[in-house]
């Protein structure tokens, strides 16, 4: 399968994160009102033989999800030792390095470049030192500017901002308000110069095709309520070429998924549930609403074993009523080199 890079630039606030499953879920509706039924009907046949379309959820430019491996004590006491003894004679004490320590782990993103320059080598205890001594010196960095001024809080630069926004509840027979004046809260993510990669795989779709149900997805918007404006993205889709790892030992998942039998069951992740919904013509149907699933964010961790074989993830029916309705939870994924575990 050949291999290619989708950018998103938003144009709007964003009321849906941009997941690999629900990417999927645009694409069908795109390719069924472009190229009729039949066509989408095709796709998924063939995505119940094997797993040739597989996306990446979207992560913010330069990025990759963080490996999802659990942290030993003595590596934290080490970096907090280490960082104190540096940083000793700037005014940060043993709370602060605890405080950006904790913020340090809590990232869930890592340099897509520096990942590269490195090889694809994952070396947890350097990795969570380098992302905890940067934390600190811009902790230190905010403290010197603020001093000054006798203010106590440090706040950190931000490029989104999350918020919650209100709505009248319409009464569905007059079309208006209802008398009681019932409100409901919809949480939404305004952008401020930031933009996301994500990645697909398919030996389906030519680049030209996948252009054009990417416009289509442009032109019509992505996720809840674009009808009003939101998910409106500027979207471009190239060829794109993973580099090679040497001696991987892992694979490191960019998708959401949920494993195959014939996974290997040495992994680290984190789980989530995910309450879906359908869209497109079925979004009126008698419920709107998937089966609850639970399925493993982007970010973990498959080791390889002696076969080298990476993880698959599956295509899951029966989510829903409606029989036809599937999610795509196929596991895109890289190999990596884990040390220092």
């Amino acid at each position: 399968m050949l291999s290619y890079k989708i950018t998103w630039m938003p144009l709007s606030s964003l009321s849906t994160p941009l997941q690999s499953d629900t990417i999927f879920g645009h694409l069908c509706w795109a390719v069924k009102y472009l190229w009729e039924e039949t066509s989408l009907e095709k796709l998924l046949s063939d995505l119940k033989e094997n797993n040739r379309l597989i996306l990446s959820s979207a992560f913010p430019a330069g990025t990759l999800p963080k490996p999802s491996l659990p942290v030993k004590h003595e590596i934290i006491n080490q970096i907090r030792k280490k960082l104190l003894s540096e940083l000793n004679k700037n005014p940060i004490d043993d709370l602060g390095i605890a405080h950006v320590l904790k913020k340090a782990r809590k990232k869930p993103h890592i340099s897509h470049s520096v990942l590269k320059e490195a090889g694809y080598v994952y070396d947890l205890p350097a990795v969570l030192y380098d992302q905890t001594k940067k934390e600190a010196l811009d902790y230190i960095d905010r403290i010197i500017q603020v001093k000054g001024r006798g203010l106590l809080t440090v706040k950190d630069p931000k490029q989104e901002e999350r918020c919650t926004e209100f709505h009248n509840m319409i009464d569905r027979q007059s079309g208006t308000t209802s008398g009681s004046g019932e409100f409901f809260a919809n949480p939404t993510t305004f952008f401020k110069d930031r933009c996301f990669e994500s990645w697909l795989d398919t030996d389906i779709y030519t680049l030209e095709q996948l252009q054009e149900l990417f416009q289509f997805i442009q032109l019509h918007g992505f996720g809840k309520d674009k009808n009003t404006g939101k998910g409106r993205f500027e979207i471009k889709v190239e060829p794109f070429t993973w580099p090679n790892c040497n001696h991987y030992n892992a694979y490191l998942c960019l998708s959401n998924m949920v494993p195959a039998h014939s996974d290997n069951v040495l992994s680290s992740y984190n789980g989530k549930a995910k309450f879906a919904k359908i869209g497109g013509d079925y979004a009126t149907s008698e419920t709107p609403f998937k089966y609850p699933l639970l399925m493993f964010e982007p970010g973990a961790v498959f080791f390889a074993g002696e076969n080298k074989t990476p993880p698959l993830g599956c295509l899951l029916d029966n989510i829903h009523n409606n029989k036809d309705i599937v999610q795509n939870l196929y596991a895109y994924s890289i190999p990596l080199q884990i040390k220092g575990v």
